[in-house]
């Protein structure tokens, strides 16, 4: 059956790769119905210039740089909740995506009334990496049936689906499919080199230039087109046949390309600070360094195995560790696997060094398998090669090697069975967050109005979705709160809340599982001390208690006006709903419950 499948999508086809594209584009369509959802708010009210948050939106091309480590703005972020009350004054999370920028500034300008339409560009996008995909594949692999298998592989892997489903995720389809284009022209570049008459001489030139352009465009539509660079350095290492030297000569162009970029995003004042998972590797190469060896097994096995890696962080450390430790065990039966077919193939080389390096500049974010597209490249290419060995050949190598086809045979279910069936309910899944969030948000027009409010939500449902209360509303063109606190998050793993009234103006407030294990807006190295205030403007926090690792695990909250005063909205996360909250008596406590979401 396998066979049969390879003839079909076998790139000797000219038709195979359209085909292919056709297959993934419409096995992630349910992403068209997925609307917007929590980051997408942020960017269609930015680039629709809402008067109500203008003191503190970045311009139009700047939408994915959040919070600019100035600490005034900083506090007012807070103040409206889009940043918890334990961010850092100087945090910074502010990505320059301008080209990424651009194509969200079409989508408001010719059909800002129809998120179906966005996501129409955003499947455009994922069909010309596929196709650029297709074109690599066929450059290493040959016009064959194993080229065939590694796109048909890479097309429907269910890991592209969030990429391809969220919207505020285009910047991965773009650095990706101009990164694979930078590197496709850069082979073609290195294997005419040897070519000694003018024509071809001009031709390679030209290859050259046309890689460091779309190099160079992949970093500016966002920072993981240079995970590219590691599959330009395997090529370097695998299978340039020019001499050494010449080889990493070849790579100093793209290494000038990248200083240049990393001076010129410095500059303009982007860059991420006092974030625990957003880590600038340049900035902070010790905690990078942990982070890599922690999270790039995980995502590894993300890769591989259908164990998605997106709740790894966020897991109890008695699962975080055998987490990892299953992940040591995924790189050791790959590597069982692969041994035989690297010792021997200079292709696999490529492929293996390519997807093995492209992990580290991925760890500078938390584990999560929408980042996984460069790495695909790799994995998918050695997996299409271990298909053809060890199913498609009839030899004695492979007759003593029934455990290695055993487990080809299996990851041929996951990939080829398994993949397809996740990929249009991944790429949905962003509409199942949207849908939540939307409800969850609505039922705020059942209760009072709340313009020009205090909202105290005392126990929200996920910290950073209470985050887009004010700006959903917003671009709903509803009422928004002057001020809106959340007191407590509900982590994934759940927890009460124990609330203590301690005098009309004061509110006694302590998470059994603590305020933020790994808090998005605070760096791991800014513990807060007993004693430690937040101040803001219509309340000041103070830590009262930490937990054995450093992390508040009580607080004070001191209101500037009384607890029950008529400007305040006291309100809990209870059934999908926001709904009002009674506070106890002055003295008396109450137990709120955190369940999961």
């Amino acid at each position: 059956m396998l066979e049969k499948t390879g003839d079909f999508f076998s790139l000797e086809k000219k038709s195979a790769p359209w085909l292919i594209t056709c297959i993934a584009i419409a096995l992630c369509a349910p992403s068209l119905w997925s609307g917007l959802a929590v980051d997408d708010y942020w960017h269609q009210v930015v680039l629709q210039g809402s008067s109500s948050f203008s003191d503190i939106f970045p311009k139009s091309i700047d939408i994915f740089a959040f919070m600019d480590g100035d600490p005034a703005r900083n506090q007012r972020l807070m103040d409206l909740g889009i940043s918890p009350w334990w961010s850092s004054a100087d945090v910074k999370i502010a990505f320059w995506r301008p080209l990424t920028a651009l194509t969200h500034q079409i989508d408001v300008l010719l059909w800002s009334f129809s998120p179906m339409l966005m996501h129409a560009q955003s499947l455009f996008w994922f069909g010309a990496l596929i196709i650029a995909v297709g074109a690599l594949y066929k450059q290493m692999l040959g016009a064959s049936v194993c080229a065939g298998f590694a796109l048909l592989m890479f097309g429907i892997d269910d890991n592209h689906g969030v990429v391809v489903g969220w919207l505020a995720n285009r910047n991965v389809l773009l650095t990706s499919t101009f990164g694979v284009l930078a590197l496709l022209f850069h082979i073609r570049w290195r294997n005419e080199l040897s070519n000694k008459d003018e024509a071809s001489s001009r031709t390679f030139r030209w290859n050259a230039w046309i890689a460091l352009f779309f190099y160079a465009v992949a970093l500016f539509s966002g920072e993981s087109g240079i995970a590219i660079t590691a599959y330009l350095f395997a090529f370097a290492v695998t299978l340039d046949r020019t001499a050494m030297t010449q080889r990493l000569l070849s790579l100093l162009p793209y290494l000038l390309i990248t200083v240049i970029w990393r001076v010129i995003y410095n500059w303009t004042g982007h860059g991420t600070n006092a974030s625990a998972i957003y880590i600038d590797p340049v900035a902070n190469p010790l905690q990078f360094a942990s982070d890599l060896v922690i999270e790039g097994p995980i995502l590894f096995m993300a890769q591989w195995f259908p164990i998605q890696s997106d709740m790894f962080l966020f897991s109890p450390l008695a699962v975080v560790i055998m987490w990892w430790c299953a992940a040591l065990s995924s790189i050791g039966i790959i590597g069982y696997l692969l041994k035989p077919l690297l010792r021997n193939d200079a292709t696999a080389r490529f492929w293996g060094l390519g997807m093995v390096i492209s992990l580290v500049p991925i760890c500078a974010a938390f584990p999560m398998d929408r980042l996984l597209v460069f790495v695909g490249i790799g994995g998918m290419g050695l997996l299409a090669q271990l298909i053809n060995q060890y199913v498609f050949t009839e030899s004695s190598a492979v007759a003593k090697s029934q455990l290695r086809r055993k487990i080809v045979l299996c990851l041929c279910v996951v990939h080829l069975v398994l993949a397809p069936l996740m990929l249009p309910l991944r790429s949905y899944t962003f509409g199942f967050v949207g849908d939540w969030l939307s409800s969850s948000i609505d039922s705020l027009d059942k209760l009072p109005d709340i313009d020009g409010k205090t909202i105290i939500v005392v126990n929200a449902p996920m910290i950073y979705f209470s985050a887009f209360i004010s700006v959903m509303r917003d671009y709903e063109g509803k009422s928004i709160p002057a001020q809106a606190y959340t007191l407590a998050p509900n982590e994934p793993n759940g927890g009460d809340l124990i609330i203590k009234v301690e005098d009309e103006f004061t509110l006694r407030v302590r998470p059994t599982l603590g305020f933020s294990r790994i808090p998005m807006t605070r760096g791991r190295d800014q513990l807060m001390e007993v004693g430690y205030t937040v101040d803001l403007e219509a309340m000041r926090v103070e830590v009262t208690e930490l937990s054995e690792a450093g992390h508040p695990s009580e607080a004070l909250f001191h209101f500037k006006k009384k607890l029950n005063d008529s400007s305040h909205l006291w309100l809990h996360h209870q059934d999908s709903a926001y709904q009002i909250y009674q506070l106890p008596k002055v003295g008396k406590s109450d137990i709120v419950l955190q369940g999961l979401l």
